[in-house]
């Protein structure tokens, strides 16, 4: 079962309701949807494919579940990284997780952009707030694709997300969740 399925029978059944509130923006199920197709439609245009990683560091905001909802309609699997990390830490998290894609919020930009260098195995990195040179925008990419529906079939045991912790010993580590 994919789980983007669900946003998408709510915007068909309850498609002006709200799916998100965040400070004064309200997102209804129809948006979410249309929204998180575009990004899957989006990352799957950048050549990824079903099990591929993508990783993200960002504050809250709507963006986050869009996200989410997007990679598990495209099958892709979710990294998320705190957004209180270390340096140090985010660069072990990447090289850990080997993600194609990374997803940035304005706020952790500056300490990624100085980082981009020991971040080899990263092919796309996607600016999401501020524009960075030589960054895709986040919105833009949206803006240039489909909304159709992407529904790659998942199997119970298929990856969705690697969460790192740090347990008892202090060094993160990936907790897989199917």
């Amino acid at each position: 079962m994919n789980q983007g399925r669900f946003i998408s029978r709510n915007a068909r059944y309850f498609p002006d309701r709200r799916a998100i509130i965040f400070e004064d923006e309200v997102t209804t199920f129809r948006e979410l949807d249309l929204r998180s197709n575009r990004l899957a439609n989006a990352l799957l245009g950048l050549g990824l494919h079903k099990g591929d990683r993508v990783a993200f560091q960002m504050s809250n905001r709507p963006a986050i579940v869009e996200l989410e909802v997007a990679l598990y309609k495209a099958g892709l699997v979710r990294v998320p990284l705190n957004a209180r990390l270390s340096p140090a830490e985010v660069v072990d998290v990447i090289d850990n997780s080997a993600p194609r894609v990374f997803i940035v919020g304005d706020s952790h930009a500056d300490t990624v952009l100085s980082l981009a260098g020991r971040l080899a195995g990263v092919e796309h990195f996607i600016g999401a707030g501020r524009k960075v040179p030589g960054w895709q925008d986040y919105e833009t990419l949206l803006a240039a694709s489909a909304d159709t529906q992407v529904d790659v079939e998942m199997q119970a045991d298929d990856l969705a997300v690697l969460h790192y912790t740090s347990g008892s010993t202090g060094k993160l580590k990936a907790a897989m969740q199917t």
